[in-house]
């Protein structure tokens, strides 16, 4: 299940990508990703096992890789773990004073047709999330 969502937030690209910086930051906006523990933390890369939540109590454990690119690109992909694909891009562009961001998510459950259906009855939550998403890159705070 592929989800993209794109919006031009009135926020230049490094107030966004303060939010998405680290999986520290990430974690904040990323509800699935409430449970991890980073295993290597270096620059512009790190690997975590995480316990991803799911809507309906579904709770899947995974190896993740994300990489940044400061103020233009995050990627968190599954290396490996109970998913088929797991995989959330931010993509960052300068659009003036503002900022373009595309979320690019895509996530496929094991478990072949009945991993289809759980599939179909999460989509609505999951594109709730990304909403959510985008709704907390656009605020800022007295950090930022």
């Amino acid at each position: 299940m592929l989800i993209v969502r794109e919006a031009t937030l009135p926020l230049p690209p490094e107030k966004v990508f303060k939010k998405i910086e680290d999986v520290r930051a990430l974690a904040m906006i990323k509800k699935e990703l409430a449970k991890y523990s980073i295993v290597r933390n270096e620059a512009g890369l790190q690997i975590l096992d995480a316990m991803i939540h799911l809507p309906l109590w579904i709770t899947v454990p995974t190896r993740l890789k994300y990489m940044t690119q400061p103020g233009k690109f995050a990627e968190l992909k599954q290396i490996r773990g109970g998913f088929t694909t797991y995989e959330c891009a931010y993509t960052l562009r300068a659009a003036g004073e503002f900022t373009h961001v595309t979320i690019r998510f895509d996530i496929k459950l094991a478990g072949g047709l009945t991993g289809s259906a759980i599939q179909a009855v999460l989509s609505p939550f999951l594109k709730k999330r990304i909403e959510k998403e985008l709704t907390i890159l656009n605020t800022t705070s007295p950090d930022d």
